[in-house]
């Protein structure tokens, strides 16, 4: 039986805590997770600033690399949704790419992320005339709202596939989330605008994006991405043990 939902500004709250938590209780594999994040963003900033102008391979790449780095840390989002779901510590940094649990969530993760960036492989609307660019960049907006709220309403499905639930479908994740939208979607917005605030205001401090200011631009985006999907964990799993009432079951 799912637990009753608390008001949004209680489960901020809880996210926060249960984000401290994790990470008093997963300290060695959230640090794991956080030099994977550094690395690859880095790695990505090196590889791909020389092409900048080359249109569809560095978006190819950068996909490429997100994926990678998606593989690499999947295990320490199961981590924590298995920390706060079930109380589960896991001792050991460990990437088994042929475990059933993990090319679950890695599998679903990759889907939601080629699709939201499916338009960015299309031509430059500037190269379009008008008003075909304009058409087309309308439907590129309706597009990626709908990839969004697509997005939210398998939010349940995460923390479902990280603890085995018997129900962990698209099917079931859908109809939980049916009703709760709006919530789900403010829950994570008002968590997120504190940590992302902070991150733009110390980009903005660093300044130019170049040298010493490049790296360390890089970084506070890498801590700011961290942090963002840490709470997104934090917050699904608490979704999950509310309102997943069909992801739970057979």
């Amino acid at each position: 039986m799912a637990q009753p939902m608390p008001p949004i500004g209680a489960a901020v709250g809880l996210a926060y805590r249960d984000v401290a938590d994790a990470g008093r209780a997963l300290t060695k594999v959230m640090a794991v997770a956080l030099v994977f994040i550094v690395v690859s963003d880095q790695a990505e900033r090196l590889l791909l600033a020389p092409d900048a102008d080359s249109g569809n391979d560095v978006t190819l790449a950068a996909y490429v690399i997100g994926l990678v780095q998606t593989l690499l840390i999947t295990p320490f989002l199961i981590a924590v949704h298995r920390y706060i779901v079930l109380g589960e510590t896991m001792q050991n940094y460990v990437i088994v790419a042929g475990d059933r649990r993990t090319q679950g969530y890695f599998l679903c993760w990759a889907v939601l992320s080629t699709l939201a960036v499916a338009p960015a492989f299309l031509p430059p609307l500037s190269n379009l005339e008008q008003p075909a660019g304009g058409m087309i960049g309308f439907a590129v907006l309706g597009y990626l709202i709908g990839v969004m709220l697509f997005g939210l309403r398998l939010t349940l499905l995460f923390p479902a596939i990280a603890v085995d639930a018997p129900g962990a479908t698209v099917a079931n994740a859908l109809a939980d989330a049916r009703g709760h939208l709006w919530r789900i979607f403010a829950t994570g917005l008002i968590a997120g605008v504190p940590l992302m605030t902070v991150a733009y205001l110390a980009q903005a401090a660093i300044g130019s994006e170049s040298g010493v200011a490049a790296v360390l631009v890089s970084l506070v985006r890498s801590i700011a991405a961290f942090g963002l999907l840490t709470q997104f964990v934090a917050i699904s799993s608490r979704l999950y043990m509310w309102i997943g009432e069909r992801v739970s079951q057979p």
